[in-house]
């Protein structure tokens, strides 16, 4: 007698994460920067519609111009984002809002970090910058890597402030695998824009 297996039915989808949003805006001149700068409001979209609502907000800070601001060498983005996939279909997620690198001050040179992994040495992890306004990659932010786990490293793009728009725009991050099927990911919170100022 033999018995063949049945396949239970599919169940429903899981509700999908919460996501941090960076947003960031100018800061005029006044009690929180004396010669004006740009003001970090962060926090969780709670209600799901891609904007960081006042009520949302949970942390606020500012990086001011002038001696307090100018003295600065580096001002650095995390995105909260990160994760995994076994497909060649890029994946895009994270969102670092009304991003406009003129609002920064004596910055000329920007790069793009992060960590991409695998599961296997024979596959390889891509990941680059994506501008979610216009819809396209970031030129020359691509990084890609056949590190294991235990041996991921950072690794850092060109400088890439000639290819960032002018103007406003949301950043966000776009990653896949090589080889479908084969596993490869970048880790949470290891995703960076570094924004560099020559003094």
């Amino acid at each position: 007698m033999s018995c063949e297996g049945k396949q239970g039915t599919e169940g429903e989808n899981g509700m999908d994460g919460l996501i941090s949003i960076i947003n960031t805006s100018n800061e005029p001149q006044g009690l929180n920067c004396d010669t004006g700068g740009i003001r970090l409001d962060s926090g969780i979209d709670e209600n799901v519609n891609g904007t960081l609502e006042s009520n949302e907000i949970q942390n606020t800070s500012f990086i001011c111009n002038g001696s307090n601001g100018v003295s600065d060498e580096q001002v650095r983005f995390r995105f909260d984002f990160g994760g995994n996939t076994t497909s060649t279909t890029p994946i895009i997620g994270g969102s670092l809002i009304n991003f406009d690198k003129n609002f920064f001050v004596e910055v000329d040179s920007i790069v793009f970090a992060a960590d991409p992994y695998v599961g296997d040495i024979s596959n390889t992890s891509f990941v680059e910058l994506y501008d979610r306004t216009n819809e396209e990659p970031i030129a020359n932010s691509l990084l890609s890597s056949n590190n294991l786990p235990e041996d991921a490293q950072f690794l850092y793009s060109e400088n890439i402030i000639n290819q960032l728009p002018d103007g406003e725009i949301t950043l966000g991050i776009r990653f896949w695998s090589e080889t479908q099927g084969q596993f490869a990911a970048t880790n949470l919170n290891s995703i960076f824009l570094l924004l560099y100022r020559s003094n």
